[in-house]
């Protein structure tokens, strides 16, 4: 056995290594495991669950280098989609969500108490209402508040949390919330209290529960900031495809639902209102020079009517018509042109008092300047990075600086690029003013007659052609006003959730139980490497350079006192004492007895079990042996032989008894034993006469192997005297019960008295760790 371990490599780490670690602490892995597999369903059952549910509408975005009319007037009040990325910031933003917030109440929320856990009612279920709140100390949101309900109306009391009853304890000045709980309120009224004022009413849903808890969330600003902000997520579905996901997270799969249809319903009402809006300006706008150009329609036309009777003129010359017909198309062309500069001028106003340019946009939209809109459009994408970058940096972050600096720089060009325009508007009135003026002073030159009735006619023919152009474009707009489709389409409504999205009880329970096994290895680890206790014959090793001569398995039979190397000489059990018993034969000279003694560092080692089965293995060998009891303190080895225990070794050394009168045979040929005896009153004298060694030597001359069981050396000191009369000196280590400190301990008493011989055997191994090492082998 020590030829074959001095091969095995002492600081060699592999699986069967590990395995057998986890053999030794299989019950310490066992209850990691069960311990984080319990915690884990404690915590899924006091974890909310929570639900998601989520709706999908279409954008219908459009490119803005593309135009939609040649009109001026229906371009001019056009506006497009920004892009999809400003849709969802839109439906991330306080003023949509405020609508839906105030619909679905989140001012209070309700819960009773079942099973140790809280539970939120919600809609029609609840049976009290609490309305009319307004908070006087903010330091009650969110706070629970106990209401026990009673016949005469209801009590309440605050629920501080453990959290703040420690700090109270631990810093005196901290306040804790209370209110008098004796103190009873009536229903159907409002309250006041130091913290908040509200009414408390019975609703007519059966209530089973008399006591139940509530919170309040604060105005709706407070409830945006802090529940509903966290809680929506607004994703785009694909980069190609302009569609927007509308996700909600909540406790209740009911609100969450809720949630997420009025969200989507008020934000589609949001933009048909726009969209009305816009009709309804450009319809007031078309009304109004509908009029005034009609009352203009009608003087122009009695007059021409006048003149042509008083006159008795027909019709006007060649000459005269072609006239009219420039004049016609001029005029036409400085009215076009005058309605642009009224919007630009709009648009300039709208500049001065306002910093946003979002309005602006409707109006700048199909003025045909491709830069404008480029423009426009770039600063779109920096507002919505600048917004971005605003909610996770400070002011001070480079990046965030630098995309400030750019939004500038590019509404001081769209500033600039406008007032080019207007000015460029004005140049062209101007020289349509003069090329009028022109063909008016060539109709100077036709009789009077004839240049009265051609102005007369042109002032008619204008104002026919103004009419007929915005009585045709209220008819369209009109129209469009009662067609007027959504910039968005509903492809998905969000319905209630069956299933939680988290916490993912499943995939929790299963990494519970992968973190407990994992945990529970890694202390078998550490304590296997920092154990005081050996466990192995690298423990020893790393210890002392004692030999080893014998690893011997654990048995749960071990305290039955049978030689279970007699019962199963084929076990495994045996085996490993005809390894101990080969590695005897090489240190023992064949042709002379050999007295082999075994004794421990302390009691409870395996000392008298390694003893008997030593010798009961030696027999089978063919061997004639003898084992001596001489531990006169606790003598147990006529246990294992069911012998007379008052004759044996001490009355030999006393002198009362022969050696011959107490060797007693056993039921196998050549296998003897020698008991201790009687417990005397003073075993050290015996022990330490001259007749030991005279025994040993008479024994020597009878048997081929004398064994002794000893007391414990490191509580006996007697049994050091003993070791000198052995060939061998045996000291049995128990697995996981003997400690690494016992091994210095005997490296001390060797080299204080001298001590030859000596060898180790550990018992207890455990079975697959034994296995393990004869692998390697």
């Amino acid at each position: 056995m020590v030829k074959h371990l001095d091969n095995i490599q002492k600081h060699e780490f592999e699986l069967k290594d590990l395995l057998a670690i986890m053999g030794s602490f299989k019950w310490l892995i066992i209850f990691m495991v069960f311990l984080f597999f319990a915690l884990s369903n404690i915590y899924l059952y006091f974890k909310p669950s929570i639900y998601n549910s989520y709706s999908i509408i279409e954008v219908k975005t459009r490119d803005k280098s593309i135009k939609v009319s040649d009109d001026l007037l229906q371009n001019a009040f056009y506006s497009t989609n920004k892009g999809i990325e400003k849709e969802m910031e839109i439906l991330r933003t306080y003023e949509i969500n405020k609508e839906v917030i105030k619909k679905l109440n989140f001012v209070t929320q309700i819960f009773v108490k079942k099973n140790y856990k809280k539970h939120e009612l919600y809609g029609n279920k609840i049976p009290i209402k609490i309305d009319k709140v307004k908070v006087i100390d903010p330091r009650i949101l969110g706070k629970e508040i106990k209401v026990v309900l009673k016949k005469e109306g209801y009590t309440l009391d605050i629920v501080n949390s453990k959290r703040d009853i420690l700090l109270k304890k631990v810093m005196d000045d901290v306040d804790l919330l209370q209110l008098d709980r004796e103190r009873i309120y009536p229903y159907n009224k409002r309250i006041r209290t130091d913290y908040f004022r509200l009414s408390l009413s019975k609703t007519k849903v059966e209530n089973k529960h008399k006591v139940m808890y509530f919170k309040i969330n604060g105005d709706v600003r407070n409830i945006y900031e802090f529940i509903i902000k966290n809680r929506v997520k607004i994703t785009q579905l694909n980069e190609n495809a302009p569609l927007i996901k509308i996700s909600y997270e909540d406790t209740i799969p009911d609100r969450a639902s809720n949630y997420v249809n009025n969200l989507v319903k008020v934000f589609l009402e949001s933009g048909e209102i726009t969209k009305h809006k816009r009709s309804d300006k450009i319809l007031a706008f078309l009304k109004k020079q509908l009029n005034s150009t009609k009352e203009k329609l009608l003087r122009s036309e009695k007059e021409l009517e006048k003149y042509k009777v008083e006159n008795n003129i027909i019709n006007p010359s060649v000459q005269s018509s072609l006239m009219i017909k420039k004049l016609s198309d001029i005029e036409i062309s400085i009215s076009e042109n005058l309605l642009k500069k009224m919007l630009l001028d709009n648009v300039l106003g709208i500049i001065k008092t306002q910093s946003n340019f979002d309005s602006i946009d409707s109006y700048l939209t199909r003025l045909d300047d491709s830069r404008i809109l480029q423009q426009l459009n770039t600063l779109n994408e920096l507002e919505l990075k600048e917004v971005s970058l605003s909610s996770e940096f400070t002011d001070e972050y480079p990046k965030l600086i630098d995309i400030r600096n750019q939004i500038s720089t590019i509404r001081e060009d769209i500033v600039l690029n406008i007032k080019s325009l207007n000015a460029s508007v004005l140049h062209k009135i101007a020289s349509l003013k003069k090329l009028k003026a022109k063909y008016e002073g060539n109709l100077l030159n036709l009789p009077k007659k004839e240049m009265t009735l051609t102005n007369l006619i042109s002032k008619h023919e204008i104002d026919s052609q103004m009419y007929d152009y915005l009585s045709k474009k209220r008819q369209e707009n009109e129209i469009i006003k009662v067609a007027t489709s959504s910039d968005y389409k509903i492809i998905e409504k969000a319905y209630v959730p069956k299933k939680p999205i988290k916490p993912k009880r499943s995939l929790v329970m299963l990494l519970s139980l992968i973190f407990g096994f994992l945990l529970g290895v890694f202390l078998a680890i550490i304590l296997h490497k920092t154990s005081k206790k050996i466990r192995s014959i690298e423990d020893i090793e790393h210890s002392t350079d004692l030999p080893i001569y014998g690893l011997i398995p654990s048995s749960k039979k071990e305290k039955d006192q049978h030689i279970r190397v007699l019962e199963n000489p084929h076990s495994p059990f045996s085996s490993s004492y005809r390894n101990l018993r080969t590695d005897l034969q090489f240190l023992t000279k064949s042709n002379s007895s050999s007295v082999v003694l075994l004794s421990s560092l302390t009691p409870s080692e395996g000392r008298s079990v390694t003893t008997v089965n030593l010798g009961a293995i030696l027999h089978l060998a063919g061997y004639s042996v003898v084992v001596v009891d001489l531990d006169l303190y606790k003598p147990s080895l006529h246990q294992y032989f069911d012998i007379n225990f008052s004759s044996g070794v001490s009355g030999y050394l006393a002198g009362k008894e022969n050696l011959i009168d107490i060797i007693f045979p056993t039921m196998y040929p050549n296998f003897d034993v020698i008991p201790a005896g009687s417990i005397p009153s003073n075993p050290s004298d015996l022990i330490l006469s001259n007749k030991v060694g005279i025994m040993l030597e008479k024994l020597k001359n009878e048997y081929d192997y004398v064994l002794i069981d000893t007391a414990p050396i490191g509580t006996i000191s007697d049994t050091l005297s003993i070791m000198e009369y052995a060939d061998i000196n045996l000291i049995v280590l128990r697995a996981n019960r003997a400690k690494k400190s016992y091994l210095e301990k005997l490296e001390k008493m060797i080299a204080k008295y001298h001590l030859k011989n000596i060898g180790l055997i550990l018992n207890g191994v455990s079975p697959k760790y034994l296995s393990n090492i004869k692998n390697k082998l």
